[in-house]
């Protein structure tokens, strides 16, 4: 498994990633430029600040299994849209 820490600081060079996944609305709204050749996709899940840990744990569960689908497809080589990553994947909360 990829640590999941940001990528200055870690020794990663922080413009050589093929695909930046961000989670939240805020994420998708203020995350940088990358290089052309880098893939952007976005997967809204629930913010669950407030809720009991059963929403904690259907948040992380979801989650799980979008990188699940993501890394699936990579290895297949295919780049899968944001809508084939998840029930609410690329979905713009109303």
């Amino acid at each position: 498994m990829l640590p999941l820490l940001p990528c200055w600081g870690s020794g990663l060079e922080p413009w050589s990633f093929d695909v930046v996944l961000t989670v939240c609305d805020d994420a998708n709204a203020a995350c940088p430029a990358y290089a052309a050749k880098t893939a952007r996709l976005h997967a809204a899940f629930p913010d669950p600040i407030g809720k009991d840990l059963a929403a904690w744990r259907e948040v992380r569960d979801a989650v799980g299994e979008t990188m699940r689908r993501l890394a699936e497809a990579l290895a297949r080589g295919e780049m899968p849209r944001a809508d084939e990553l998840g029930p609410d994947a690329g979905r713009t909360p109303r």
